[in-house]
């Protein structure tokens, strides 16, 4: 019989010494832990100073329970919070508590906010154990642990700004420009698609601004003719003095590519008159430059719409100068 007691006692013995503390364990591995550098490293961390922190409070119960699941998440295995209703917690803070899991949980699920702020979001999970724990052990409500759901609401709040940062689109917006028109004319003499003196000087001057424009840019070249002549006629002849413009523009360089034109004849007037009645001021070319990152389309511009543009911008300009005067 006394055999038997003494081999009992030796089993238990040795069952006893093969059963290592696992906050020993956790104590073991704490230097290792901190140069890991990961979340899990950072949250069994974080477990261990809980663990000790209990024991120290005659926790005994409670400190190898999360000794254990500091252990655990050292090892790999999943990390879950604490469930409030597992605890016995206070039935008023249930609800709250609930909630603030499922933040918890949203949270903990984004990779970019593991990776980029371990450390603030180990010591998050911990404040909510240390919350669910502190709410089940009247011992701790006098403590430091007291503190744990103040700690929580405010740290996940701050967490969740960052997250909603980083999801900002860091695109830079593109910014749609209108562009910017600019109007030239060119008088023509009666029954005339030649340059007189006039319309040289005019045809430098615009080949002089050409040369100062550093942006993208389209010429439209708009022919019109006063009433004197036949409206065939007109319409032939407006395009006639569209080609001794366009004539000119590639001589000296530009592109046919960037110039479009639109022949008129005598449907446009700048000045209206009755049939037959011969007005300069209706024989002319208007030269539109249209300026922008985004002109390709260039016929989707109505030519009523153009000089509604250039009419605007002369008024903001008159205002302009009129302030600065005044």
């Amino acid at each position: 019989m006394k055999n038997i007691v003494n081999l009992i006692i030796i089993i238990a013995l040795s069952i006893s010494c093969s059963k290592k503390d696992d906050l020993v364990t956790l104590n073991s591995i704490k230097s290792q832990l901190k140069v890991n550098n990961d979340f899990r490293s950072y949250l069994s961390l974080e477990y261990l100073r809980f663990s000790n922190k209990l024991k120290k409070e005659g926790d005994i119960q409670n400190s190898e329970y999360f000794a254990k699941k500091g252990l655990k998440i050292s090892n790999g295995l999943q990390i879950i919070p604490e469930n409030p209703l597992k605890w016995n917690a206070d039935e008023a803070q249930i609800k709250l508590m609930i909630m603030m899991q499922k933040r918890l949980d949203d949270l903990m699920q984004n990779n970019a906010l593991v990776n980029n702020i371990p450390i603030q979001l180990a010591h998050l999970t911990y404040l909510y154990d240390c919350w669910i724990a502190k709410e089940s052990k009247s011992i701790h409500i006098s403590d430091e642990l007291a503190r744990c759901r103040v700690r929580f609401t405010r740290l996940i709040s701050e967490i969740e700004y960052y997250q909603n940062d980083l999801r900002k689109d860091r695109t830079k917006p593109v910014i749609n420009k209108r562009p910017v028109f600019q109007h030239f004319k060119i008088l023509f003499d009666y029954n005339s698609s030649d340059f007189n003196q006039k319309a040289l000087s005019e045809m430098l001057k615009i080949l002089t601004h050409l040369s100062t424009i550093d942006k993208n840019y389209r010429i439209l070249l708009v022919g019109n003719t006063d009433k004197s002549g036949g409206k065939i006629y007109n319409k032939l002849l407006s395009l006639k003095r569209i080609n001794t413009v366009k004539s000119q523009l590639i001589k000296n360089g530009l592109s046919k590519e960037i110039i479009s034109y639109r022949a008129f004849g005598e449907d446009y007037p700048e000045i209206i008159t009755s049939d037959g009645i011969k007005k300069q001021e209706n024989r002319s070319v208007d030269v539109f430059i249209v300026i922008g990152e985004n002109i390709k389309n260039f016929n989707k511009y109505e030519v009523p719409y153009i000089r509604n543009q250039i009419y605007k911008n002369n008024i903001l300009k008159k205002k302009a100068i009129t302030n600065i005067e005044s």
